[in-house]
């Protein structure tokens, strides 16, 4: 039922859906950009599909569920090659979009990406974001990329300065949305989420990829987050967990396409 759902989200909203699912499948090459019918393309970090996880959950399945008409800020944390990114910036005109993006090649492709599809607008950042700024060990995959992050123990690890969600011009906006796919980084931003909430906006959702190797287990952010204030919640979707947190008003952030 999953490759069968995969197959009717790539119709439903790919273009170019033949030659993309015939590669999927080993037959013949991928495509060099992912055609959408919203009218935005992206380029994959590999040409041999790698990155195909990132680009289709977050753009092709949505499974961030990005607001639509939202016009506060919209931060995403491992942005990997833009496809949350473009989405939320196409989708929010008048919100003000920052995408962090640590991988260098990546985010050139992610730079890419914005200027191809007129989101030059879009700032973006080549630093890893962590709870509390320190320096940290970051891996990059050398097999998949775009694979990449602070408790990544696999190909090149170098030595890297943080930044923390500090970074960002919180004071002047009175809703927020926060996609995170950090790649086990996930537990102490929302940590430092929760530890910061009097000066985050008031309408505040928090969007992660949860993974299994976060050093911060589920139960403790969810529990966490919940004494911060928030309504959270936990889905399955491909295979992943996604966690969901919601501060104020729901409406904020309820306006869809």
């Amino acid at each position: 039922m999953r490759k069968l759902k995969v197959v009717f989200l790539v119709i439903r909203n790919v273009r170019n859906w033949l030659p993309l699912l015939l590669a999927r499948a080993g037959f013949g090459p991928f495509p060099p950009r992912i055609l959408l019918r919203n009218g935005l393309g992206i380029a994959m970090p590999a040409t041999d599909g790698g990155g195909w996880g990132e680009v289709f959950e977050p753009l092709i399945a949505d499974v961030y569920r990005s607001p639509c008409g939202f016009r506060g800020l919209i931060v995403d944390i491992g942005a990997n090659a833009g496809a949350f990114t473009l989405l939320a910036a196409r989708r929010n005109p008048d919100a003000t979009v920052f995408a962090f993006e640590p991988q260098a090649k990546v985010l050139e492709i992610l730079r890419e990406n914005l200027q191809t599809n007129g989101l030059g607008r879009v700032r973006s950042f080549s630093d890893p974001v962590t709870g509390d700024g320190r320096a940290v060990c970051f891996g990059e995959s050398q097999e998949r990329p775009g694979s990449s992050g602070i408790h990544y123990q696999e190909g090149n690890r170098a030595l890297r300065p943080s930044v923390t969600l500090d970074v960002v011009p919180w004071r002047n906006a009175s809703s927020a949305f926060l996609k995170l796919d950090c790649e086990g980084a996930e537990g102490e931003i929302l940590q430092w989420i929760a530890e910061h909430r009097e000066i985050l906006p008031a309408n505040l959702q928090v969007v992660a990829e949860y993974h299994p190797w976060c050093p911060v287990p589920l139960a403790e952010s969810l529990a966490r987050m919940q004494r911060a204030g928030f309504t959270c919640s936990t889905e399955e979707a491909f295979q992943e967990t996604y966690f969901r947190a919601v501060r104020g008003d729901p409406k904020a952030f309820s306006v869809r396409a």
